[in-house]
């Protein structure tokens, strides 16, 4: 239709190199209470970071918070429960669910 496309890339979510041992230690002491992802590959870099084939004992207790409906069900595919869904797909967006999840 003679367009000319120009793809630009606006961000890139790259994976840390923090100390999993230490995050699935935590995790299982009850110290991580809320867990936010603010797009689908914040959910695959966490699950790949725990490396947990008991992940779903490991998340027990653990609020999960999505951005959004397609991260929601990012993290739904990959076996975790959503407790909460942004209404409006932006950090502060995301925001105000966990805010209005724990009632503040």
């Amino acid at each position: 239709m003679g367009a000319n496309v120009t793809e630009v890339t606006a961000y890139r979510t790259v994976a840390g190199n923090g100390d999993s041992a230490r995050v699935r230690e935590m995790l299982k002491h009850g110290e991580i209470h809320l867990v936010t992802f603010t797009s689908s590959s914040t959910v695959h870099n966490l699950v790949k970071m725990l490396n947990a084939p008991n992940l779903e004992a490991l998340l027990k207790g653990v609020t999960m918070a999505c951005i959004g409906p397609v991260t929601a069900g990012t993290a739904r595919d990959l076996g975790l429960k959503v407790d909460l869904v942004a209404e409006e797909y932006t950090i502060e967006g995301l925001m105000r669910a966990v805010l209005g999840y724990y009632g503040l």
